[in-house]
């Protein structure tokens, strides 16, 4: 079973070099009870919560955006630029198109059967925002810790749960939270599309969700439908 990563479509709005957000310009973001994105992501990779294993039927959403947020914003900094913000309607707008990839098996950026949702930027339209820049990287992935390629052998032979690399041997364990981002965001980082939207200069914002796949082989896997979404917001006119 091979990892699946699409390229990349960026929209690009009117972009120009003068196009530079303002702190008074952002939208306001959402708190939480656990305020996940406002840690720094040497705190947020020690905290317990993000060090639990993912589970694959009931993940916490917000938790696993944070992990993706703040190992992103860690690759920012190893090119020193300027780290993104979070925007929770990002994340909304992403889960709109990994939950349509995850119920219909399908990896592309464009969605054929829901022209008002069809491009990134129609997504990101949808939640409300209004867009100078978008970008998006989308991907399939695992949430146990598998190399893809290896063959395994299911537990299920031996009334256990879960795949080994060894008949009856030890189960391959589950990601973590924070191992499971490492492991997207490095493979964004590997392909050089999807790297070029993770160090857009001029994208300001991001979000992103994961969705798990519905097709019953993928199970085992723990397959997930990942998306993440960047965005600059349309300047205001000045009257």
């Amino acid at each position: 079973m091979k990892l699946l990563l699409s390229f990349v479509v960026t929209v690009v709005v009117g972009l120009s070099s003068f196009a530079i957000l303002r702190a008074s310009d952002a939208p306001a973001t959402q708190q939480t009870s656990q305020d996940w994105f406002s840690m720094s992501a040497d705190e947020f990779a020690r905290a317990e919560a993000a060090n639990r294993p993912l589970p694959f039927d009931r993940v916490d959403q917000t938790l696993l955006s944070a992990a993706i947020f703040h190992e992103t914003n860690r690759r920012r900094v190893e090119n020193h630029l300027p780290l993104f913000q979070h925007l929770p309607r990002l994340d909304d707008a992403a889960m709109l198109h990994v939950k349509d990839m995850a119920a219909k098996n399908y990896l592309e950026h464009e969605e054929k059967d829901n022209p008002k949702l069809r491009q990134p930027i129609d997504r990101v339209r949808a939640v409300g925002l209004n867009p100078q820049l978008v970008a998006e990287n989308i991907a399939t992935t695992f949430g146990i810790q598998y190399e893809a390629g290896r063959k395994v052998f299911p537990l299920e032979q031996w009334n256990r749960p879960g795949l080994s690399y060894e008949p009856n041997g030890k189960p391959i364990p589950p990601h973590t939270y924070v191992s499971f981002a490492r492991s997207l965001v490095t493979q964004w980082m590997n392909s050089p599309h999807h790297r070029e939207n993770i160090v857009l200069p001029d994208a300001k914002y991001m979000g992103s969700a994961c969705a798990p796949s519905r097709e019953p082989e993928d199970r085992e896997f723990h397959k997930f439908y990942c998306g993440q979404e960047f965005f600059t917001p349309m300047p205001e006119r000045r009257r």
